[in-house]
């Protein structure tokens, strides 16, 4: 089994004949193309010759993993009561039909409830994922510079090395 940290596999193919040769001692710099065993000893050693900022990003990263949180959760609420408006006046209708045909008014108010929770989870579940995905991509990043100052490799901070490489894209 592989770990987390392994080395990608490649989405897509190689093109015959292309030679990559002049990026494999970047990634031997960077450890890419070590075994799991050697990539766990790699990664401690960055992470204990540069505690301090793991450190200070492990204090940041649940700070902003918190203050996520607490603005979800307001955005949620504000959302909730914006979407309470239309589906308000619909269950105004259903107590006026629950006065004069009790069954068609209990049924109506049941749908109207139940579309009012599903649209909610839906709100909800945006906002969640695109918190989400700020806060991993933020927590990619940060690592990535951290190993990268940490070996002392400056030329891989050129965000075109990892662009150009075909063998990371779909």
């Amino acid at each position: 089994m592989e770990a987390a940290w392994s080395v990608p596999v490649p989405l897509t193919p190689r093109e015959p004949g292309r030679n990559d040769s002049a990026n494999r001692p970047r990634e031997r710099e960077i450890g890419w193309d070590l075994p799991d065993a050697e990539q766990k000893r790699w990664l401690w050693s960055t992470i204990t010759s540069q505690w301090k900022q793991y450190l200070a990003y492990a204090v940041v990263g649940f700070v902003l993993t918190d203050v996520g949180a607490i603005l979800v959760g307001i955005v949620i609420v504000i959302l909730a009561v914006i979407l309470l408006v239309p589906f308000g006046i619909f269950a105004a209708v259903g107590v006026g039909t629950l006065f004069v045909f009790e069954p068609l008014g209990i049924g109506l108010l049941a749908v109207i409830g139940i579309l009012y929770g599903l649209s909610v989870v839906a709100v909800a579940a945006v906002v969640q994922v695109s918190v989400q995905t700020y806060l991993r991509y933020y927590a990619l990043l940060i690592l990535r510079s951290m190993i990268i100052n940490a070996r002392g490799l400056s030329w891989a901070m050129d965000p075109t090395f990892f662009e150009s490489r075909n063998e990371f894209r779909t």
